[in-house]
């Protein structure tokens, strides 16, 4: 796989040597659109999710909605390099008005595809990543939902779960994510020019 970081055309650190001090390590994923499994570190992917657990849902009241598009008209038009139909928003244009809208899986990220991967409570090394599909407030926020796990206490579950879920609408064709495998590359990173001023300043 080709990365994409491009060469350094100068060792920053070699001509400016107090930077070293900020130096840090940061990930660059390199998602590539394919279709990942549940035991891989992935976005838009199968979540690896035991068959006895429930899904997560949003209980908070959502906007009222006019249009939208259906998960399976989403994934047709991608197929055919087209842009889906969008559909009246059906009933009263309320999602999820009895207070349940299934979350969409983003990603889930394993430390071990990832080293840099900040740890998690109890050991947890596996973060699944999900965000309400339904806008709230006047603002349009969103809700997101993390989840921590442990990656080989969760691979011994005897069933998985097939498939999650789904809300029956989205009110964006974007709000659905497209299953891409990563390509971890680690990198050294350096804050901006002024958190390094500010630094030398205060010292």
């Amino acid at each position: 796989m080709t990365r994409t970081t491009p060469t350094r055309p100068a060792h920053v650190e070699a001509v400016f040597p107090e930077l070293a001090a900020y130096r840090g390590r940061t990930t660059r994923l390199h998602p590539r659109p394919e279709r990942p499994g549940m035991h891989e570190s992935h976005v838009g992917g199968p979540m690896l999710w035991p068959a006895g657990e429930p899904w997560p849902v949003c209980q908070e009241p959502h906007q009222p909605e006019t249009e939208g598009y259906v998960p399976d008209d989403v994934r047709s038009a991608r197929a055919a390099g087209v842009w889906p139909r969008s559909r009246p928003w059906p009933g009263s244009g309320a999602p999820g008005e009895d207070g349940s809208v299934p979350f969409v899986g983003l990603a889930q990220f394993f430390r071990r595809d990832i080293p840099a991967l900040a740890a998690g409570p109890d050991g947890a090394d596996l973060v699944q990543i999900f965000r309400c599909p339904c806008n709230h407030g006047p603002y349009l926020e969103r809700r997101y939902h993390l989840l921590w796990r442990r990656a080989a206490e969760t691979e011994r579950a005897e069933r998985f779960l097939a498939a999650p879920p789904e809300v029956p609408m989205l009110r964006w064709e974007h709000e659905l994510p497209e299953p891409c495998v990563l390509h971890p590359e680690e990198q050294a990173a350096l804050p901006p020019w002024q958190t390094a001023a500010s630094g030398s300043t205060q010292a």
